[in-house]
């Protein structure tokens, strides 16, 4: 049987007709949120911005507010709390965090108005890298740095089982306040570099350069010019400000190489191919959290070998990790100095540790338990996700945050805990695209915590105040005065 042109047409619209009825979603499996963005620096709504919409572990999208700040959005149905925040570049960070405010959705056809997300103003900084004769150095590297943790007591975050990883920590064991990279940037032709993810923060600039003429390699500083962080100058950035002139003058230094020979606890030499990690860092140890504080070293034959660092002294790390049961590693933590009196290769002596420590069990050890119940019941519908913190001396836990299936209480040890409840309203400032977490912030809300003692068997149930996400920022900017 024939169609003519007009009913394959007609069947044709139909089909297309179909699809998009199909396509279009249906109001009750959506959730409608509407609100406005108000720029926390001017206090003025935020006319024409973009704002990120995410749920854990997945980046969902991006939309715009109005000319007078207002936006509203209709997004899928999901049993998670979504996380609405201003987005870059207009818009950045305060203590490499993001806030804004997220939602616990538990129904279909749900309606959230009037939700306010507070914009921290992005920053920029820019300077330039210069020889002592004031040439311009491309291709080279600036870090700009910024402590994790600004509470010095030290506290460990305990996995299901009650231990801690051991072989993480080697290295920053001698880094007690804990740097990470905010951004990494390469000059350009005319020695120029220009950060624009910083976020309102106080950082360091550390830069070094690659490149190599003869046996002289260009000297890696801190700005202005100093040789270690206990010399160099904290960069303060508040939101919104558009700081430059931070310019570098590098000079030329004269490298030797360093050769050190591993043996192992037993007597015996790293079997071949060895799984060896070694990490070398100048007598300024406390960069040893940070990629850019290492020097260039490598260990894959079985012996440590650094071909051209500059003469001073230094400390190797080096770990050979052993895959079998009961599970341990070799390792060796020792300084030496270059040029060196010395022969090479060095003879480097191994010990055996654990990888992991066990901290805590809850079972089979005195505990009592702290009960959340009433403070984390408080995240229901149409209000902002909770999480509660509880620090003491050695023993740290997280609970009822916004992943919905988390216990409400929690084993400790007999202590003395600061605990803090909070609006789970940040996110790391790394744009990974989940609800995350800023070891920074959190530190500074502890300072405002509950102290409450744990003793054998005994249960507590504390009423904490809830700090609010104006509530964060105001103490987060405080740490910028």
């Amino acid at each position: 049987m024939k169609r003519t042109s007009t009913q394959l047409a007609t069947l044709l619209l139909l089909c297309g007709s179909l699809c998009w009825l199909l396509s279009r979603p249906n109001p009750a499996d959506t959730i409608l949120v509407s609100g406005q963005m108000i720029d926390w620096s001017t206090g003025l709504p935020a006319a024409n911005a973009d704002l990120d919409i995410n749920r854990p572990g997945y980046y969902f999208s991006v939309a715009r507010t109005n000319a007078h700040g207002y936006f509203q959005v209709a997004l899928p149905y999901a049993p998670a709390a979504f996380f609405f925040s201003a987005a870059p570049p207009r818009y950045g960070t305060l203590l490499q965090t993001r806030f804004g405010k997220s939602i616990v959705a538990l129904r279909k056809g749900e309606k959230f108005r009037n939700l306010i997300l507070p914009a921290i103003p992005s920053t920029e900084l820019s300077g330039h890298i210069y020889d002592t004769e004031d040439h311009p150095l491309s291709g080279c590297y600036v870090s700009a740095l910024t402590r994790v943790d600004v509470n010095p007591r030290k506290s460990v975050t305990l996995d299901q089982w009650g231990t801690q990883d051991y072989s993480d920590n080697l290295l920053e064991a001698d880094d007690p306040a804990k740097f990470i990279v905010v951004e990494h940037l390469g000059t350009a032709k005319d020695g120029s570099f220009h950060f624009t993810t910083l976020g309102a923060d106080r950082c360091f600039l550390l830069t070094r350069c690659d490149h190599a003429t003869g046996s002289s390699w260009w000297k890696p500083a801190f700005y202005p010019a100093a040789n270690s962080l206990n010399d160099a100058q904290e960069i303060l950035l508040h939101p919104g400000e558009r700081r430059s002139g931070f310019d570098f003058h590098l000079a030329r230094g004269k490298t030797y190489p360093f050769e050190g020979k591993l043996i192992l606890s037993d007597g015996s030499a790293p079997k071949h191919p060895p799984e060896t990690m070694a990490a070398v860092f100048r007598a300024d140890r406390t960069l040893t959290s940070t990629y850019p504080g290492r020097e260039d070293c490598e260990a894959s034959t079985g012996n440590v070998r650094c071909g051209s660092l500059l003469a001073g002294t230094y400390t190797l790390y080096v770990t050979v990790p052993e895959r079998l049961w009961p599970h341990s590693s070799e390792f060796a933590k020792i300084s030496f100095t270059v040029p060196s009196k010395n022969s090479q290769p060095m003879t480097i002596h191994l010990h055996s540790v654990r990888d992991s420590v066990e901290t805590h069990s809850p079972e089979g050890v005195p505990h009592g338990v702290l009960d959340l119940r009433q403070t984390c019941d408080i995240a229901v519908d149409q209000v902002p996700a909770i999480e509660v913190m509880a620090w003491g001396r050695g023993h740290s836990a997280r609970i009822c945050p916004y992943m919905l299936f988390r216990p409400r209480e929690i084993p400790l040890p007999p202590d003395t805990y600061t605990v803090n409840a909070f609006e789970q309203a940040f996110m790391h400032g790394s744009y990974r695209n989940y609800l995350g977490d800023s070891e920074k912030v959190e530190a500074l809300l502890m300072k405002h915590g509950s102290s409450v003692q744990i003793k054998t068997g005994q249960t507590r149930h504390p009423n904490l105040p809830l700090l609010s996400t104006s509530q964060i920022i105001s103490i987060a900017l405080a740490y910028l005065r």
